[in-house]
């Protein structure tokens, strides 16, 4: 159940936000009954709920994971961009297709493999590519 939205003006100070969540919990009579509140990972709410008594701070799993995919995918983006070129390269040279099926024969594949273009609107194109 949704207790409680509320806009906080600047600045976003850790002790700020500990008012505002204190001001709230006890608004509902909940002092004796939170014990975990559950947050994205920006330093100022991890500190707004270290300074609070007898409450633990979790990190959101999905927050996390995304800021881990993000980060991860900074790692490869020129790996991909260099990819993205490669498969250009191929799919606007009908000449280097065939060069690129003759070397595949060449090497006996028992399937000829198709170049598989990046689609944006499709999540999977860029792994599946």
């Amino acid at each position: 159940d949704l207790l409680s939205i509320q806009a906080l003006p600047s600045p976003h100070t850790a002790e700020y936000i500990k008012d505002s969540l204190d001001r709230i919990i006890t608004k509902w009579g909940l002092n004796e009954r939170v014990f975990c509140i559950i947050t994205d990972n920006g330093a100022n709410i991890k500190k707004a709920i270290r300074l609070m008594d007898n409450i633990t701070q979790l990190s959101c799993a999905a927050h996390t994971l995304q800021l881990s995919v993000l980060k991860d995918l900074k790692l490869i983006t020129q790996f991909i961009k260099r990819t993205k070129n490669l498969i250009l390269f191929f799919v606007q040279s009908p000449k280097q297709s065939e060069r690129l099926k003759d070397a595949q024969e060449k090497c006996h594949y028992s399937k000829i493999h198709q170049i598989i273009t990046d689609v944006p609107t499709r999540w999977n194109s860029s792994y599946l590519a």
